[in-house]
């Protein structure tokens, strides 16, 4: 299983994490099928087990959801369903810096931040789970957050 970018997917935006005790790290990501209008969470756990990026042991587990209809309000509920997930990870202090990489857009538009060295517009920083509800709620970097520059 992995994250696929596909030309038919509206991408909502990447979420990231690390477990703590840097032991492993959580990545998810909300997508929209244009050709069902399905809203789709997927989430992966990533448990290190050597220093390899690519051609790892590293232990990894996949979790899904996929909403029944594609309407209007759907992809909210799944992004509310993964936001309610990173909080109480950060309040049991099994997870740490959460960053969310807004993308909004299709598969070029994903692309394009993940691979833009630059990251024009990229809004990604490493957030406390308060914080992050406080980019949420403002859609402003909290004070004494640095954006990040790397995925």
């Amino acid at each position: 299983m992995a994250f696929e970018l596909k030309q038919s997917h509206w991408y909502r935006g990447i979420w990231r994490a690390r477990l703590s005790g840097d032991a492993g790290d959580v990545m998810a990501m909300i997508w929209r099928d244009d050709t069902d209008s399905i809203w789709h969470l997927k989430i992966r756990f990533r448990y290190y087990r050597d220093d390899k990026f690519f051609g790892s042991q590293d232990e990894r587990s996949w979790r899904s959801w996929h909403s029944k209809t594609g309407e209007d309000g759907e992809g909210d509920r799944m992004q509310k369903i993964l936001e309610n997930l990173l909080t109480i990870g950060g309040e049991s202090g099994a997870i740490t810096d959460v960053q969310f990489i807004p993308c909004n857009g299709d598969a070029d538009a994903m692309i394009k931040i993940l691979t833009n060295p630059e990251r024009p517009g990229f809004q990604s920083a490493t957030m406390t789970p308060d914080q992050y509800a406080e980019y949420e709620r403002t859609n402003k970097l909290p004070a004494g957050v640095t954006p990040k520059g790397d995925v």
